[in-house]
């Protein structure tokens, strides 16, 4: 039997929003490598950046699953975080990036969501292909919906890690100006309320 070639179209459409979603996860599971592996640090001047790309690294084999959950308990908190970094010996610079939540249902709300977003990248890469109907026109076009749909909820994601990110980077940015000047003063815990 020969192929539909209208089919064959929409069956090529599916695949290239698969692949566009899957790289979006992967984007935001990048930023949150990131925003894990440098929320907290203690260092010299000298060994920063060094010490930054080894946080990276550690974080490397997790999922994204475990990266959400991590999330939660060290970045985006529902308590301002208080103190140096966690083991810092006291003659070393240490640095603590967190974000409080206005409100507990916030912390929630937000935590769900990128929850359920962590199952939907799950479902995608693992079971999507055995329950969707890529026999029909109309299949493959409710699949492009839904597909569409989700790359809305991970846009949102990414965007709610990217103002984390930048937030941070900023952080940093004053801590180097400072140091740069002498200005040891100005150190306090960083905190973004959201």
């Amino acid at each position: 039997m020969p192929a539909n070639p209208e089919l064959t179209a929409a069956r090529d459409l599916v695949y290239q929003g698969v692949g566009r979603n899957v790289l979006q996860f992967q984007r935001l599971e990048l930023l949150l490598k990131r925003l894990l592996a440098w929320h907290q640090s203690t260092y010299t001047p000298e060994t920063l950046e060094e010490d930054l790309t080894k946080r990276l690294e550690a974080q490397d084999k997790k999922t994204l699953g475990m990266l959400a959950g991590d999330l939660f308990t060290k970045v985006i908190l529902k308590a301002r975080p208080v103190g140096p970094a966690d083991n810092a010996p006291p003659d070393l610079l240490s640095i603590r990036f967190g974000i409080t939540t206005s409100e507990a249902a916030t912390h929630e709300v937000w935590q769900a969501q990128l929850k359920a977003l962590v199952e939907e990248r799950n479902q995608l890469v693992h079971t999507s292909l055995l329950n969707w109907d890529l026999d029909t026109h109309e299949g493959c076009q409710a699949i492009l919906t839904e597909l569409d749909a989700q790359r809305e909820r991970i846009r949102i994601e990414w965007e709610n890690a990217k103002r984390c990110h930048e937030a941070f980077i900023q952080g940093l940015e004053q801590m180097h100006e400072d140091l740069t000047n002498g200005n040891m003063e100005r150190f306090t815990v960083q905190d973004t309320e959201t």
